[in-house]
């Protein structure tokens, strides 16, 4: 018994899942900042089997805690 949603379905997991070199090249940076990034846990991935794959979500609150404050000139 499967309940209210249909057998076989994973709730909750974005269908926004992003390669590695997907994310690199999206950001501009080499594929193995990426895996470092993963690595330190400054930016959440999951694994499938061998492969590293990044979360739309994560990416996008990675981007965010990156911005700059302006600098105020007096």
């Amino acid at each position: 018994m499967c309940g209210a949603e249909p057998c076989g379905t994973l709730s909750g997991v974005s269908e926004n899942l992003y390669s590695v070199r997907q994310v690199a090249d999206t950001l501009g940076v080499h594929p193995e900042t990426i895996r470092r990034l993963i690595h330190d846990g400054r930016l959440e991935a999951v694994r499938i089997g061998r492969v590293l794959r990044v979360d739309g979500n994560s990416l996008a609150g990675f981007v965010a805690r990156q911005r700059v404050k302006p600098v105020r000139e007096h």
